[in-house]
């Protein structure tokens, strides 16, 4: 019997003082999930988050280090996925949701490819993740 379709909430965390110092922000940034078995290990050096078909997935932004100095960018999410596997829309709570629809060719351990923007003091900074199915 398949898998109901489940929610995946995703934080963004941001070092926001880092970040404006790196010259990528992907080493100052995570993305737990509260998914079941939903992210690679927190070694893995990679920012995956593993879903089935039909999840919603649930970004929110939470900031340490400088609160203020760090939001979503306008459109913020491009790459690959999106917007054939992923097509995020901000909600009213100011976080963006998507449903995971994976083509039927899709294969369990297959990766999609997106880019998220955030703004970190007044710059444009953007970093790939990973959707994997399940």
């Amino acid at each position: 019997m398949p898998k109901s379709p489940s929610r995946v909430d995703v934080l963004v965390v941001v070092d926001a003082e880092a970040a404006a110092r790196e010259a990528s922000p992907a080493e100052t940034i995570w993305m737990p999930d509260n998914g079941p078995s939903a992210a690679a290990p927190e070694d893995a050096g990679e920012l995956v988050t593993r879903l089935g078909p039909g999840d919603r997935i649930n970004w929110s932004l939470a900031v340490m280090n400088g609160g203020e100095r760090v939001a979503f960018a306008v459109n913020p999410f491009g790459g690959p996925a999106v917007p054939s596997v992923i097509d995020p829309q901000q909600d009213r709570r100011q976080r963006y949701t998507a449903v995971f629809n994976v083509p039927p060719e899709a294969a369990p351990g297959d990766r999609y490819r997106y880019t998220l923007t955030l703004e970190i003091d007044g710059r444009s900074r953007s970093f790939d993740a990973y959707l994997c199915l399940r």
